[in-house]
């Protein structure tokens, strides 16, 4: 546990370092305000392929933010379902459950997020589950229908390293999200 206390302080000191470049540029993509503060949800459903599994990508993330630092704090759920008939058969799913941090970066509706923590796989019928080590990182592009949400198209990069094997794969998805 102490492990991923000290991994989401680095996560944390890694942001903070990185300011001049993640800072609000003041300009923006869609030419839409964006007003990021307090509660923060985001869902989304989409495709992912990876090493060990592939189809059914859906990601929820839960947290809060902060106003001052535009920095939000989340659980943040990424998985995905195996679809395919990749051989070995190993993982039905693949889910990095981790703490995220968010935060603008290049544009105001360009969100940079990382996020670290458990993680695990098993197989359709849940024999063979495995718990280990997540991570997941990646971007979303944000077309507000309103200046505290709207739309979402996000790209993620999924690891998953357990005991015997590793999973990592990349997605695409479109969902909704309150800024």
């Amino acid at each position: 546990m102490k492990i991923f206390a000290a991994l989401f302080v680095l996560c944390a000191s890694a942001v903070a370092a990185a300011e001049p470049m993640l800072g609000k540029a003041g300009s923006s993509v869609f030419g839409k305000p964006i007003d990021r503060g307090g509660f923060h949800f985001q869902f989304a459903l989409g495709a992912g392929a990876g090493t060990r599994a592939s189809g059914v990508f859906s990601n929820v993330e839960l947290g809060y933010t902060f106003r001052g630092p535009d920095l939000t704090v989340m659980f943040w759920h990424p998985m995905i379902e195996n679809d395919s008939h990749q051989e070995p058969t190993i993982a039905s799913r693949y889910q990095p459950v981790v703490i995220g941090l968010k935060k603008t970066c290049f544009y105001e509706d360009v969100t940079c997020k990382i996020g670290l923590g458990g993680s695990g796989s098993h197989e359709p019928n849940f024999s063979n589950a495995s718990i280990g080590f997540g991570a997941a990182w990646g971007f979303d592009l944000h077309l507000p229908s309103f200046t505290g949400h709207g739309f979402t198209l996000g790209f993620t990069v999924h690891h998953v390293i357990l005991a015997n094997r590793s999973h990592h794969a990349i997605s695409l998805g479109a969902g909704y999200e309150i800024f």
